[in-house]
């Protein structure tokens, strides 16, 4: 019965998520054009109105897929969460609990279906900025900004040698700690959420958000 809600769950978290993500990806590839157009075209232009109005206008969209990216981020999480109070605490929560399963069981699809989608939240998001910065942050002249990763590979080993890890420790330990703060953070949101819709009548949003900075405090 796991499997069933689960796959409900994630059905109905795409019909929303996904247009976002490929919202985000398009804005992405706007923008990153717009910063390269602005590296390899306007900057050799010569000074004048034209260079002033054309830089002006590229900024303009690289800030708004900048601004969608961050949206992208902030709504990928209150989603999966407004839907958990949805589902569980409002009108719809009574339809919720005529299922013949556990409430353990109901809790768990959608924790899972949420860390699932949190996580392709984080690849998408982790995509863009590779994007941003490998393509539209490129040099003049070059196509792909490989001076970057190179620095980038240098602080990583000076790193690693301080902390005297390997390549494979230092990835392994870096996404297991990736896994347990989605799933810590996951949990505190459920927990707070239950806690403020259970212990106040009105305004349970409200509560919740003042219950989870004060489990998070007390952590």
């Amino acid at each position: 019965m796991l499997g069933k809600l689960f796959k409900y769950d994630m059905k109905q978290i795409s019909r929303i998520m996904l247009p976002l993500v490929l919202l985000t990806f398009g804005t992405t590839l706007f923008g990153t054009a717009a910063l390269k157009t602005v590296n390899e075209v306007v900057v050799p232009m010569e000074s004048g109105i034209a260079q002033n109005v054309l830089l002006s206008s590229l900024y303009m969209v690289f800030g708004i897929s900048v601004f969608v990216l961050c949206a992208f981020a902030v709504m990928a999480i209150l989603f999966t969460v407004a839907r958990f109070y949805k589902n569980l605490f409002t009108d719809e929560g009574y339809l919720t609990f005529t299922l013949p399963v556990n409430t353990s069981t109901i809790i768990m699809s959608k924790f899972w279906a949420t860390v699932l989608w949190m996580a392709i939240a984080s690849v998408a998001i982790v995509v863009c900025i590779f994007i941003y910065v490998s393509f539209g942050n490129a040099p003049h002249g070059e196509f792909f900004n490989t001076a970057f990763y190179k620095d980038l590979g240098e602080m990583l080993k000076i790193v690693m040698s301080k902390l005297e890890l390997s390549d494979a420790m230092f990835l392994s330990e870096a996404v297991v700690c990736v896994i347990l703060q989605v799933v810590h953070s996951v949990f505190m949101l459920f927990l707070a959420v239950t806690i403020g819709s259970i212990v106040a009548k009105k305004h349970k949003i409200l509560a919740s958000v003042g219950f989870y900075y004060i489990i998070n405090s007390i952590v």
